[in-house]
């Protein structure tokens, strides 16, 4: 979405970012004490401004939510906070969202949510002892909040592996 806002200022276009963290990055703020990006610093930019790391080092979570902040602030970046679009329609040829009570009009939209908003539980996690405790990782947030014993971790992705490292130690 910021960046999107980027290219929409560089062409001097009217434009609002609708955001339904309180603040800039708080998705990203929320995650795991130890969340780290998995893509080196040099490689992390955003249309116009570096990334502020050193290259090849991995930024954590708090160092990505400064960066869109300031990226935002730079950019002078219309960004609307706390406002949680729950739906998109057309109407007489504008899109119609709806956020809380208020109707935001526009003749263009770009939907830039993110495919990893929402937690995703397979199904046959119902089908376990309620006794086990699980937990995904939106969750988790640092070896000290876990009970003592044997955990599993299922996934072998970033995050799965990252949290897995981590508890290993």
């Amino acid at each position: 979405g910021l960046a999107m806002g980027y290219h929409l200022a560089q062409r001097g276009l009217s434009f609002q970012i609708v955001d339904a963290g309180a603040e800039i990055g708080h998705v990203w703020r929320s995650r795991w004490d130890s969340l780290r990006l998995f893509t080196p610093a040099q490689y992390d930019n955003l249309p116009g401004l570096p990334f502020p790391a050193a290259p090849d080092t991995y930024p954590g979570k708090d160092d990505v939510a400064d960066y869109l902040q300031a990226y935002a602030a730079k950019f002078e970046l219309p960004v609307r906070p706390d406002t949680m679009v729950t739906s998109l329609t057309r109407s007489n040829g504008v899109y119609v969202a709806t956020a809380g009570g208020e109707a935001l009009e526009a003749r263009h939209v770009v939907v830039a949510t993110g495919p990893f908003q929402v937690p995703f539980i397979p199904p046959i996690a119902k089908e376990l002892d309620p006794g086990l405790r699980q937990l995904h990782s939106v969750e988790y947030r640092n070896p000290a909040t876990m009970p003592p014993g044997t955990v599993l971790v299922v996934g072998a992705a970033n995050s799965g592996c990252q949290i897995a490292r981590e508890l290993s130690a």
